[in-house]
């Protein structure tokens, strides 16, 4: 696993998501070129993500890739909760890239990173 950082992103991007869409949409621009830079082209990129916030950034930097990259959109479910499905399609050989708002701790990456290694 790497971690990539970056200065240009806001590291509160505001709650809810939506709030402040100028700033989510300044930010996500910097997810499109950090994986752009980062992802091979021949490799399937899977977004792992938590939360409705997670789930609309995800969103929207899949489809800002969706003409060069087959991304497919993980959600990882909060302790306890369910729905339709939680099938994860996840290879180690991809490009695994976990999706977060970044709005408080750090808990949300570490809790969808712990999640997801058991299932790989």
């Amino acid at each position: 696993m790497i971690i990539i950082e970056d200065d240009r992103i806001e590291y509160d991007m505001s709650y809810p998501v939506g709030k402040n869409m100028n700033n989510l949409l300044e930010n996500t621009k910097v997810f499109f070129e950090l994986i752009k830079k980062h992802a091979p082209k021949d490799q399937q990129l899977n977004f792992l993500c938590r939360g409705s916030s997670g789930a609309i950034i995800a969103g929207i930097v899949a489809s800002s890739l969706s003409e060069e990259y087959q991304v497919i959109i993980n959600h990882i479910k909060k302790e306890g909760e369910s729905s339709h499905s939680s099938c994860l399609r996840l290879n180690i050989e991809d490009f695994n890239i976990i999706i977060d708002d970044f709005i408080a701790s750090g808990s949300t990456v570490n809790n969808i990173y712990e999640a997801s290694i058991v299932r790989i």
